[in-house]
């Protein structure tokens, strides 16, 4: 059982055995709400237990396939990105040579007016 859980259980079972002793019933009556508040707390108990399980083994699968996954993917589309960079650069400087040059024409022609 973690840390967490045996504290849970633990808490849980001596604040419920306190309040169950505390209170005015009978011996019998006592016992079997004791019982079953205990049957309860350790099903309570063992629920926590597993879905810490399930969260834990979900963060293993995250940490030992999602993420090198992930991480390999993205150094691909980072590649991918600076070959496309690389190969259209001239493509690109041509394009704003020829923005340059339009704005140059229609601010000289503008000036005209």
């Amino acid at each position: 059982m973690g840390k967490f859980s045996s504290g849970f259980f633990w808490g849980a079972l001596i604040g419920g055995t306190y309040t169950l002793l505390t209170a005015k019933r009978s011996g019998q009556e006592t016992r079997q709400l004791l019982t079953n508040y205990v049957a309860q707390v350790q099903e309570d108990a063992g629920i926590v237990q597993e879905d810490l399980e399930r969260a834990q083994a979900s963060f293993q699968h995250l940490m030992h396939d999602v993420l090198p996954l992930a991480q390999k993917v993205t150094q691909q589309v980072k590649t991918e990105l600076r070959q496309f960079e690389e190969a259209n650069r001239p493509r690109f400087r041509r394009v704003q040579a020829r923005i340059n040059t339009l704005k140059g024409n229609l601010d000289e022609h503008l000036s005209d007016f």
